[in-house]
């Protein structure tokens, strides 16, 4: 399977602290060279309230520009869609158990963005109180791709 939180306990748990959310990114921007790109993660609530919106943002560093999809856990707990940004397409799956993976793809070539330095990010916005949270696993960025692929296990040393 290959995603190592959905499953299991062992997701990254972020929760609010002073009312506000670290824009949680890469250490450094990735130069996007292929003709396609697909940003996806797994999301699931964990009290964030219905109204406060997250977004998975490929932030191109080269032209300071976000292509992102913002989504928010409704009042039944599910993820639903709110809006996007300069992507050509989006999807969220529910996975069971309350996950979610939500990715968004982006045409390069006929953007003329292909060469570019992206930043992916996740960003919880909105949020009115402290001390709720969101689980997140397996964030991938993908080139050569316009729908995520299966995570791949892979053993680490």
């Amino acid at each position: 399977s290959g995603q190592y939180g959905i499953h299991t306990n062992k997701a990254y748990l972020v929760e609010s602290l002073n009312v506000a959310f670290a824009v949680i990114d890469a250490a450094s921007a990735i130069t996007l060279s292929d003709d396609d790109a697909v940003f996806a993660a797994y999301f699931k609530n964990d009290d964030i309230p219905t109204g406060n919106d997250i977004y998975l943002n490929l932030r191109d560093n080269t032209l300071a520009a976000s292509h992102s999809v913002r989504f928010e856990f409704n009042a039944s707990n599910q993820a639903v869609y709110v809006a996007t940004n300069a992507i050509d397409d989006y999807g969220i799956e529910d996975m069971g158990n309350g996950w979610y993976r939500v990715w968004l793809y982006l045409d390069l070539a006929t953007r003329g963005l292909t060469g570019n330095d992206f930043l992916p990010r996740i960003e919880p916005f909105s949020v009115t109180s402290n001390g709720i949270g969101l689980y997140i696993d397996g964030a991938m960025l993908q080139e050569g791709v316009v729908e995520p692929t299966r995570y791949l296990e892979v053993d680490c040393p």
